[in-house]
């Protein structure tokens, strides 16, 4: 073996290794970028009075949860796969619930 491909083959594996870390992180920022969204996505609802006041606040509340969920996870710097979940799990619901209230 040459040793362009024993690098090669080093940087492979170390590349490998660091696949799990990244994505983990990406989904770390994706939590607090969806959080973001849906806070603004309420935000052009109440302006385009697609909700009322009521309806922007109480979304406002779900939402603030969530925030206050994710920070409480994050604290250790990590997030678990179960944690993950009912973030997700949660987001998903304030999505739909801004969804109903918009065109129920």
């Amino acid at each position: 073996m040459n040793i362009i491909t024993g690098i090669k083959s080093i940087v492979a594996v170390a590349l490998l290794m660091s696949v799990p870390s990244i994505v983990f992180a990406a989904s770390n920022g994706t939590f607090q970028s969806r959080i973001d969204k849906q806070t603004k996505a309420v935000e052009v609802a109440r302006k385009a009075k697609e909700i009322n006041f009521a309806e922007s606040q109480s979304l406002k509340k779900e939402i603030k949860a969530i925030q206050d969920l994710y920070d409480k996870y994050w604290k250790d710097k990590k997030i678990s796969p179960k944690e993950a979940k009912k973030l997700e799990s949660k987001l998903n619901n304030s999505d739909v619930n801004l969804f109903r209230k918009k065109y129920d």
